[in-house]
């Protein structure tokens, strides 16, 4: 049992985790988040699309901090930007889209502003990372 002890009184630690493991160091989850998409890519460059979606969502992330906050971009340019990481560009440019952290209208692409709506129960510790992203990269001011 971890906390301090005040007389007879056993004060719990408000950091402790209910289920008794030690308190998570970096509870936005950016540090895991970081480890996973490192396991994938090489010298920048992807060296394959993870199969699951926790996975995919670290690496499209890493992926979409290649998007400056509210440029848009034509077509030609996601591509070249997507080619320096994988050489099938087209095939990250829609899970991109898919995942909803890019958007597309009248041929043209832009970084979404806000975090995409998600369906209730769809993993909920990726919302974390994603939030974490959102407010890092895309909410920052750019000097």
């Amino acid at each position: 049992m971890t906390g301090r002890i005040e007389g007879n009184l056993h004060l719990p630690d408000p950091t402790a985790r209910r289920d008794g493991r030690s308190p998570d160091p970096d509870p936005s989850g950016r540090l895991e988040h970081q480890v996973v998409a490192d396991r994938f890519f090489r010298d920048g460059r992807l060296r394959r699309f993870p199969a699951k979606r926790k996975t995919r969502v670290a690496v499209l992330l890493e992926l979409a901090s290649l998007f400056e906050p509210s440029r848009v971009y034509e077509e030609p340019e996601v591509n070249a930007l997507l080619q320096g990481a994988h050489d099938d560009f087209a095939a990250l440019r829609r899970a991109l889209i898919d995942h909803g952290y890019v958007v597309r209208h009248s041929g043209r692409y832009r970084l979404t502003a806000e975090v995409p709506a998600r369906l209730p129960g769809e993993l909920p510790e990726v919302l974390e990372w994603e939030a974490a992203w959102f407010a890092s990269h895309v909410r920052r001011p750019r000097v």
